[in-house]
């Protein structure tokens, strides 16, 4: 006999997200799921003006606007979406024109549109035998090592190619057989005790503080070759490693080091530098800028210059050979050289000396060299896409840890695309701002567009807007504070106003 098994109906209904940006033309599928229990579920539009969908959940967007999508069962359990229809992109802008991944190893993509604009991308290889494409723009090495294009289409016909260079597996000189085990850091200021927190305190060749300043020759600190040359007999030069990452504190991001040394042992350069597009705006002076070729090599390099956008910014980060660096620093000082970029990189490289080779870097890197960008920088994390490209999986972050109680919101209180720390009692209004730890946001307080660090308290009725507060801050009532994005008010530690 045929056994039939009877399923109840599901009590509840959800879509994985709330929402969905389409450009007028785009289709995409839809699915709600179950969170019980199971039934037939089929979707229809309550905006068919705006945006239709068929009963398989197949949405396509008509025009501009929004359209609620509902998904429900015959026992009348729904859930909805909203979807946002905007003109079709006419232009894709990819977040950058080429990446290189190890065999087997992947690299997720990102463009951009014409502000106002929006269009659901699909992606696909040039090369299906070397790369294969996702719906989501995730690139994944299939084959041997070579060069593809990645190829984003839109409904409007607008479409973009990315290259995509596929370099040897890591072999047994990588980073992945020769584990970071000695960190060295180069400060005037020492705030970070052991390390212990970030997982730095190791029975072995662990965290080192490098002094620069009572290192060198002088009493000034004249440049980083200067602060090599004076380690070069002692911590750099105790250790068997025999690559050097050389990385400045000022760039935020968070980059898989494995994929630049071995991007750099496949290139048989001296150096690899890893750089960013994007940054270079013909205002913005870079510590070091480079032009590449057709070819991907650097065609022109230039120090401490306000380059155009065609340039390539350094984040700051350089992998060599360790007896390359500390014989080049030792030359270098002797010959009143300091200036790691101009008096080294550049000087060497413009003379022959040197091979440099650029790892360009494709994820988020927030350069916090200025105020304006600590601020600018602090409130781009609210950013869902920014935020999730820092904070991304299989890369962690340590930090010190600090448990609070949760977040206290009073009744009427109204936080909005808000970052909020534990530990705070929130009864006013936040808006667009990032809290610390322990801030207190009195009632009928509000807070736009700023940075409030921990343990600050902002009184009844004060109205803050583009602001930095600094640790321990006290507002009182009815205080009114506004700035602008180029030039917040900024209050120092402890601060009384």
């Amino acid at each position: 006999a045929e056994t039939i098994s009877v399923v109840p109906y599901a009590s509840a209904l959800k879509f994985d997200e709330e929402s969905l940006d389409m450009g007028a033309g785009d289709t995409v599928d839809i699915k709600a799921r179950h969170l019980d229990g199971g039934g037939h579920i089929r979707y229809e539009s309550l905006d068919p003006a705006f945006a239709s969908v068929d009963e398989d959940g197949a949405v396509m967007a008509i025009s501009p606007g929004s359209a609620r999508i509902r998904a429900f069962i015959a026992n009348g359990a729904e859930t909805f979406l909203t979807v946002y229809v905007y003109p079709a992109a006419v232009n894709i802008y990819p977040e950058a024109e080429e990446a290189v991944i190890g065999q087997g190893d992947y690299v997720d993509l990102h463009c951009s549109f014409d502000s106002g604009t929006r269009a659901v991308l699909s992606w696909s290889s040039e090369d299906e035998g070397l790369l294969k494409a996702d719906r989501s723009g995730r690139v994944t090495s299939v084959g041997g090592t070579g060069e593809a294009y990645a190829v984003a289409s839109a409904s409007s016909g607008a479409r973009v190619r990315i290259r995509i260079q596929v370099i040897p597996a890591p072999d047994e000189m990588s980073l992945n057989a020769q584990p970071l085990t000695q960190q060295g850091l180069f400060t005037d200021y020492i705030q970070l005790k052991t390390g212990e927190e970030w997982d730095l305190e190791l029975a072995e060749n662990g965290l080192e503080f490098i002094t620069p300043y009572s290192m060198g020759v002088s009493n000034n600190f004249r440049g980083k070759l200067e602060a090599i040359a004076a380690a070069s007999d002692g911590y750099l030069s105790k250790g068997k490693e025999e690559y050097v990452l050389l990385a400045d504190a000022a760039v935020i991001c968070a980059i898989d080091l494995n994929k630049v040394m071995d991007a750099h042992i496949a290139s048989g350069k001296d150096v690899t530098v890893v750089v960013k597009a994007g940054i270079a705006n013909g205002k913005k002076q870079l510590d070091l800028a480079v032009r590449l070729d057709e070819a991907g090599e650097i065609g022109d390099m230039a120090v401490d210059y306000a380059a155009p956008e065609d340039y390539l910014a350094s984040m700051g980060m350089f992998i060599m050979r360790k007896d390359l660096l500390l014989k080049s620093a030792v030359e270098c000082v002797s010959h009143n050289r300091y200036r790691f970029e101009r008096e080294f990189i550049l000087r060497d490289w413009a003379d022959g000396l040197l091979s440099v080779g650029a790892f360009r870097f494709n994820e988020v890197a927030l350069f916090n060299e200025s105020t304006e960008e600590y601020f600018r920088n602090n409130l781009a994390i609210i950013d869902r896409k920014i935020r999730h490209s820092l904070y991304r999986e299989g890369l962690t972050i340590y930090t010190k840890v600090r448990d609070q109680v949760p977040c206290y919101y009073g009744e009427h209180s109204e936080i909005d695309d808000c970052i909020v720390a534990d530990g705070c009692v929130l009864l006013g209004s936040a808006f667009n701002s990032v809290l610390f730890r322990g801030v207190r946001l009195s009632t009928g307080a509000s807070v736009k567009n700023c940075v409030v660090m921990a343990n600050c308290e902002i009184g009844i009725g004060a109205q803050l807007e583009y602001c930095i507060l600094d640790k321990d801050v006290k507002i009182n009532a009815g205080v009114k504070l506004i700035g602008t994005m180029e030039h917040p008010v900024i209050l120092n530690r402890g601060d009384v106003v």
